[in-house]
């Protein structure tokens, strides 16, 4: 898992990881993907609180990040992270003032209402009688057709689960 940097934002990130981890019970690689993403926009802030964010930043670090050409689900997942991050930070008491949770209510609904990321969603198919056959021949030590990338995809997944 990627490492915060040394900020003043490091307690509000560990309390939030224990939040998904034993309040939410998230699985140990929702926890990564969530922490990677708050810790990735912690870094395109360079330095500012999290909890000074604005809808402009947001904007632009999701910018940012389709101009880096990232795939459309990477996106998804570390704007996830980030806007669970501020939902959990506005139903916190011990870290807000009245002020910053007013703040915060309106970075949070804008996000789940102005901001929409699409993922093309993954057709899953059931294999021809063809591509059984090929596969069969694979798990028994050929190698698998260049023109079935489905295939050579999964084949050496099935090979190591011998």
């Amino acid at each position: 898992m990627i490492k915060p940097e040394r900020s003043p934002n490091n307690n509000l990130l560990k309390a939030f990881q224990v939040h998904l981890r034993f309040e939410r019970a998230c699985s140990k690689r929702t926890v990564e993907l969530y922490m990677e993403g708050v810790i990735f926009f912690q870094r395109f802030l360079t330095g500012e609180a999290l909890m000074q964010v604005t809808k402009d930043k947001i904007k632009a670090y999701l910018q940012d990040l389709y101009e880096r050409g990232l795939k459309s689900n990477t996106i998804a997942y570390r704007f996830k992270g980030i806007k669970s991050f501020y939902n959990w930070l506005a139903g916190e008491e011990d870290f807000l003032s009245q002020e910053e949770k007013l703040h915060l209510l309106a970075i949070c609904h804008y996000m789940s209402t102005r901001i929409k990321i699409k993922i093309p969603k993954m057709s899953y198919t059931m294999p021809y009688r063809d591509e059984i056959e090929k596969l069969r021949r694979c798990l028994n030590g050929d190698s698998p057709p260049k023109r079935m990338p489905r295939l050579q995809r999964i084949t050496p997944w099935l090979i190591a689960a011998r």
